[in-house]
């Protein structure tokens, strides 16, 4: 039997980088098709709040946490469809799989659709974690939280080859080989 390869990390972290400039391009796309008048003027006003102190919301003419707190979940559902799609009809993400990747679990065994979807819970739970303390407790600024949530994910990744989500669900980044394309 042929032993699986753990997938290095620069090419773990470049499919991650494209995966997200997919779901960025892709969120701002649905965006506008749902609403094409509206979605411009939420989105210009999210964009102006990435940066902005939460405290500082009061001050503004805009309903800011309404526009705040709606962008930022029709963006983590629309994160979590993505990676669901992506890992139950590829195995992996896009980004990752064009990087020659797949997901395994501990047995080397491609992941069952209830794997994946305790994945997208486990995400789920951080990201919503990440955003109500460091976004509502702490009023950090948007910039900050994602950062945050980056940092909490995927650090172990830059040091040992695995984030968060793959310790808790005893999965891993792995090359495919020729056998499982």
């Amino acid at each position: 039997m042929e032993e699986n390869i753990i997938m290095p990390c620069w090419r773990r972290l470049i499919g991650t980088f494209i995966d997200k400039t997919l779901v960025l391009v892709t969120f701002y796309l649905i965006s506008l098709a749902i609403s094409p008048f509206g979605a411009p003027n939420y989105l210009g006003i999210y964009a102006a709040l990435f940066s902005t102190n939460p405290n500082n919301y009061d001050y503004m003419l805009e309903p800011c946490w309404e526009i705040d707190v709606f962008v930022t979940v029709f963006f983590v559902v629309w994160n979590l469809l993505y990676y669901i799609l992506c890992e139950y009809k590829l195995g992996i993400s896009l980004g990752n799989r064009i990087m020659g990747g797949q997901i395994l679990d501990i047995e080397d065994n491609p992941i069952s659709f209830g794997m994946i979807i305790q994945r997208a819970l486990y995400a789920l739970a951080l990201m919503a974690g990440t955003y109500m303390f460091f976004h509502v407790m702490l009023k950090f600024p948007n910039v900050l939280v994602v950062i945050s949530f980056f940092a909490i994910l995927d650090s172990t990744t830059l040091l040992k080859g695995y984030n968060l989500i793959d310790k808790m669900t005893e999965t891993q980044y792995t090359m495919r080989n020729k056998k499982t394309n």
